[in-house]
């Protein structure tokens, strides 16, 4: 990350634990955490993406969900991992809280020979 912004892609999947498969309803909110300088910041994925509104905040699956979208870094921000929190509330109130390293993977499409 340099000191200009960085825009990048990201994509979660969120899937039920149980196996009733029953519609799990509840919220997702993501956190991008790393450095500014040497100063440790946090940023809700909100304030950095377009594509992570209300409604894609919005859980409703019976087996997994994808979100996915488009986020901009901000110029000088070095990330180091992001935390997801899932918090249903059907069919049983519950929540669960993960931290991932940062990763970024890099995909090439050859054209041509």
């Amino acid at each position: 990350p340099g000191a200009t912004p960085e825009r990048m892609k990201y994509r979660f999947f969120v899937q039920q634990k149980e196996r009733e498969y029953e519609m799990v309803e509840g919220t997702l909110s993501v956190e991008v955490f790393g450095y500014h300088g040497e100063k440790e910041v946090t940023y809700p994925l909100s304030k950095l993406s377009e594509d992570f509104d209300d409604q894609a905040s919005t859980l409703h699956f019976r087996y997994f969900q994808a979100i996915e979208g488009e986020m901009v870094l901000p110029g000088g921000f070095t990330p180091r991992g992001i935390t997801l929190m899932a918090r249903a509330s059907k069919p049983h109130k519950s929540k669960a809280k993960k931290q991932f390293p940062w990763e970024v993977q890099e995909r090439f499409i050859n054209v041509g020979k």
